[in-house]
Formats: C-alpha cells, structure tokens, sequence
C-alpha cells in the first residue's frame, strides 16, 4: 500500500469522525430544544409535578411498607421469644420437678437402707444377744453337770398343753394321763423335774382285764389283781437294783404299769 492510499484511507476516517461529531452535535441540540420546548410546555410541567407526586407517594408507600414489615418481624420476633420463654420455663419445671422426684426417690431409698440397716444391726444385736447367752446358759449348764453350781433357771421353763384351761387333776398328781394330749384339760410340763416316769414299764393281761370289767365280768375271775400285784414284784426284783433304787410304781387306773422315780436333785 502507497503514501497516497494510506493518506485517504486516514482521510475517509476523519471524514467520518467530522461527519458523527456534525450529527451528534445536531441531535444534542435538537434534544436540547425539544426538553426547552417541554419544560415551557404546561402539559409538560403538570407531567413533571404528576411524576414527582408518584415518586413522593411511591416513597412513602415504600417507608410504609419498610416500617409494616419491620412491625410485623418485630411482632414475630416477640412471639417467637415469649414461646422460647415458655418453652425454656416448662423444660425448667420440668426439670425441677424430675429433680424433685429424684430427690424424693433417693430419700426414700436413702430411709429404706438405714430401716434395712437398722434392722440388720438389731437382728445383729438380737443374734449376738443370743449367742452369747446360749454360751453362758452352756457354761451355767457346764457348771451344773460338774456340781460347781444349781440349776439354770432358764432351763427349767414349764409347757402347757391347752392354756386357759383348768388343770388335769390325773396329769397334776402322777405326771400322766390316759388321753395325752388330746385331753380337754391343762397339762403343765416342767422343763425339768426330779421325778422321772416311764411308761409302759410294766404291762400285764391282768392289767388290760381291769380295763375291761365293765364290758365282761368273766375275764376279770381269771387274773386277781394280787396275783398280778405280784408278778408285777417278781418283775421288779430282776431288774437291777440300782435302777429300781427310789422308783415307785403305780397300780391304780389309768396309770397301771408307770414307773416313777425322784431324784435327789437335778
């Protein structure tokens, strides 16, 4: 490319930059006269003061909206707080009425170990009270058997077959009776006693026939009670005399063939 078609190619750009500054500068103006014309224009001027009021309002409108919103966040946010507060107030209660029951089951329990404990300690107490006077009622009873002391009153405790009722006069004289224990009477049994009895140490065909003299008079011609008086001696002298030493036996009903010893002491 030449000097002369570079010079018109810078030419034509020049040209065309001359050319838009024209127009844009005729555009300007003509605007210019146009908003001149406007703004002397009453419809114009009533327009602009038309569009002023919108904005004014459509500010307003906004602030009221900005301060109705604002309101309304205001109002959820103090419910949303009274509802935290009751929310935070029941989980409290809540909390202290759980610590309440706690406090209460623990008390409980803390007065149920010392019942157990208390308990535990007089049963303790109770048992070791005992033992120590089964050991002494054992020393007392040691000391008894080597004759180095008497007898232990606690030993020696009675028993009563039917408490409240009158005494059984057969049981009270001789230690015995021919119902036992299915008497209607009271039997009263020392704990310790120097009479010994022994029952049926001694029995006899003659004895039974006594028993039965009401029912048939016939049987009782065959045994006298002599005759059964002695054999009951001739049974008496085999057995050995330190045994029989101080023994007494009974030939009276119901307590024919018992055998009764006193002792000198117990």
């Amino acid at each position: 490319m030449g000097k002369h078609a570079a010079w018109r190619k810078e030419a034509k750009k020049l040209r065309r930059k001359r050319i838009r500054s024209v127009l844009a500068a005729a555009r300007d103006q003509k605007l210019l006269i146009e908003k001149e014309k406007r703004e002397r224009s009453p419809t114009y001027k009533t327009w602009l003061e038309e569009q002023a009021l919108l904005e004014e309002f459509n500010a307003a409108e906004e602030k009221r909206l900005a301060m109705e919103r604002q309101k309304q966040w205001e109002t959820q946010d103090e419910a949303a707080l009274l509802r935290w507060r009751e929310q935070q107030s029941r989980l409290a209660q809540a909390k202290a009425e759980k610590f309440k029951r706690e406090i209460m089951i623990k008390e409980e329990w803390e007065r149920e170990q010392r019942k157990l404990q208390e308990a535990e300690e007089v049963r303790k107490k109770m048992e070791d009270e005992k033992k120590r006077k089964q050991a002494e009622l054992l020393t007392q009873i040691d000391a008894f058997i080597e004759g180095r002391a008497e007898l232990p009153d606690e030993v020696n405790v009675s028993t009563q077959t039917q408490p409240g009722q009158p005494e059984c006069p057969f049981f009270y004289k001789t230690g015995a009776c021919r119902f036992r224990d299915l008497c209607s009477r009271n039997h009263t049994r020392p704990g310790i006693s120097r009479t010994l009895l022994v029952p049926n140490f001694y029995d006899h065909f003659g004895l039974q026939t006594l028993n039965h003299d009401e029912y048939d008079t016939d049987v009782g011609l065959e045994y006298e009670e002599s005759e059964t008086y002695q054999h009951f001696k001739s049974i008496l002298a085999a057995v050995n005399g330190r045994m029989t030493r101080g023994w007494c036996g009974r030939q009276n009903t119901p307590q024919l063939g018992f055998l009764q010893r006193r002792v000198t002491r117990v």
